[in-house]
């Protein structure tokens, strides 16, 4: 009797002890997670915004190619504008000092100035051709409704040209030999 009660406590006692596979049991979640990141413009500050007036220009003749020589001379500056974004833009060009015209401070005699906005390496751009900062209406740089749109690149840099021209206008023959100077400003918009 002994015996079979032992046998019937150990039974009774297996019983009674659970087992790892009974006591586990597990549950899941999905959890979404969101970050938002806006769109965003900014000149990259590498960028000297300024054009050299030995270094800056070509297509002179004369005694150095960036200045102008002579009437009928031509020149050009071309100035690379970083812009680290991931937006697509449109930009306007204003006139800040003498009006956006290459001016003489002594004689106050301008130069013909033009300007237009063109794609580097990065982004594309599409916009209107030279337009001269003394244009009127749509012809004129400065007119709003005169914008140039760039399509930024994917990698998140995009490259504009500020291409400028200088020539001596119809109607001055020879004009002071001084340095001629000008301010403007590019507006973004994105």
């Amino acid at each position: 009797m002994f015996k079979k009660m032992l046998t019937l406590a150990v039974i009774s006692a297996g019983l009674l002890i659970p087992t790892l596979s009974d006591a586990t049991t597990t549950d899941s979640g999905d959890i979404t997670i969101t970050a938002t990141v806006e769109t965003y413009f900014e000149w990259d500050s590498a960028n000297v915004l300024a054009i050299d007036k030995d270094a800056g220009w070509t297509g002179g003749t004369g005694v150095s190619a960036s200045h102008i020589g002579k009437p009928g001379d031509v020149i050009q500056a071309t100035h690379v504008l970083t812009v680290n974004t991931n937006a697509d833009a449109s930009f306007q060009i204003s006139a800040v000092a003498n009006g956006g015209v290459l001016t003489e401070a002594g004689t106050g005699t301008k130069l013909k100035t033009s300007y237009m906005l063109t794609t580097g390496t990065l982004g594309a751009i599409v916009g209107p051709g030279f337009l001269d900062a003394e244009g009127a209406g749509v012809l004129g740089a400065f007119d709003a409704a005169n914008a140039w749109a760039l399509t930024h690149d994917a990698a998140g840099q995009s490259n504009l040209n500020l291409e400028v021209k200088a020539e001596i206008p119809a109607g001055i023959t020879l004009p002071a030999a001084a340095d001629y100077t000008c301010q403007i400003k590019i507006t973004a918009t994105w």
